[in-house]
């Protein structure tokens, strides 16, 4: 995508026209504007495992393929994540580098996300459909999506308290998603129970309810950094230096011990992430709950853990003054573990002869403690 006049027409400017992030921007771009996009993959990441095993009860006709399957596309999720990175970074146009890429969400991500329950009865069929709509939701649309969704803050403004202010934003709008995607296990899930036609149309309704708040997001957010070096670039086009390969990129980041402690944290955050989204609809129904069709338990597990978070919008300013941003996250990452631990320990079959509901409480307590110390995690 190069710099001509792509996105250059009226209907695609942006409708924020201050220099600076005012409340319209924070609260309709960056606090709403994410909400659709981070609820359908939070739909998709907890019960699409759920759809491959209980709907089209693919374990049965293969066992193995659930099991492999992720881990290959796995392989091309990575490398169209550094594709679109590096686009995204080579990309000019008036609307900016990762603006434009949200518009093309907005169509993408319902497109894909819808086509993953679209899967036919033909058991070949089946098996081709699952890894096609699999690889486009996750390897394209989200990836781009994604991809220009993190730059979005950065390239708002130079100043450090209002790209703070933007980010927590941010991360509330994902809370609002996932509060919302709690209510599935309640107010829909016990209703289309196996019924793949009826998993089809709950989950293009979530799909298609994306597209509008990305369109949110896109017109209510502004790339003023952007903005600025191509107008610097205009101006004094001496400036616009031969641009680094990638090759050169990482001989430098590759020498970077600190480079590659970020890149371990956020390799094992994000699979235990996967491992929990993927994992949780089981957990609550078979292990701490009434097996199938319980949604309540998923629903208290869920808003105990969300309270916590929400609670961390509210206290991580004052905290990060008070203590270092290392310190801060070193003593989440041990709450964060012990809740985990309560959680295995109080929940793991025969050890404690407790009875259900006394087991649920202790489960949610984790959870809150677990949650609790994930706050430095999500909010710095």
């Amino acid at each position: 995508m190069g710099k001509g006049k792509f996105m250059s027409g009226k209907f695609f400017d942006s409708k924020c026209r201050e220099g600076f992030p005012d409340n319209k921007e924070k609260i309709l771009g960056y606090l709403l504007g994410p909400v659709g996009a981070q609820l359908l993959y939070f739909m998709i990441q907890t019960w699409l495992n759920v759809y491959y095993t209980d709907v089209l009860g693919l374990p049965e006709i293969n066992p193995d393929f659930l099991f492999y399957f992720p881990l290959v596309f796995g392989i091309f999720v990575v490398l169209f994540n550094f594709i679109f990175g590096y686009l995204i970074d080579r990309t000019k146009t008036k609307q900016g580098k990762a603006r434009p890429y949200i518009f093309l969400s907005a169509f993408l991500l319902p497109l894909s996300g819808a086509l993953l329950f679209a899967i036919p009865d033909n058991q070949t069929a089946q098996y081709i459909l699952v890894c096609l709509s699999f690889n486009l939701f996750f390897s394209a649309g989200y990836a781009i999506y994604n991809s220009s969704y993190n730059l979005l803050v950065p390239l708002s403004s130079r100043n450090s308290r209002s790209r703070n202010t933007l980010s927590t934003f941010a991360n509330l709008g994902m809370m609002i998603a996932q509060a919302i995607g709690s209510l599935f296990p309640t107010l829909i899930y016990p209703f289309i129970k196996t019924d793949k036609l009826l998993w089809f149309y709950a989950m293009l309704g979530i799909s298609l309810l994306a597209m509008p708040f990305l369109l949110l997001q896109y017109y209510f957010t502004r790339e003023r950094i952007t903005e600025e070096n191509a107008e610097l670039e205009r101006k004094q086009p001496e400036i616009n230096e031969k641009k680094v390969s990638i090759k050169e990129q990482f001989s430098v980041v590759g020498k970077d011990h600190y480079w590659w402690i970020l890149i371990a944290y956020t390799f094992v955050f994000q699979l235990g992430l996967a491992f929990k989204n993927s994992s949780v609809a089981y957990y609550c129904n078979w292990v701490i709950g009434d097996h199938y069709n319980d949604g309540y338990t998923m629903l208290l597990f869920n808003i105990i853990g969300g309270l916590s978070l929400a609670l961390g919008a509210v206290i991580i300013g004052p905290l990060s003054k008070k203590f270092t941003k290392r310190n801060l996250m070193l003593y989440g990452f041990i709450l964060y573990a012990l809740g985990d631990l309560l959680c295995f320990i109080i929940s793991y079959p025969g050890l404690f002869s407790l009875s259900k509901n006394t087991i649920l409480i202790w489960v949610l307590v984790g959870q809150f403690i677990k949650n609790f110390g994930a706050i430095p995690c999500v909010y710095i």
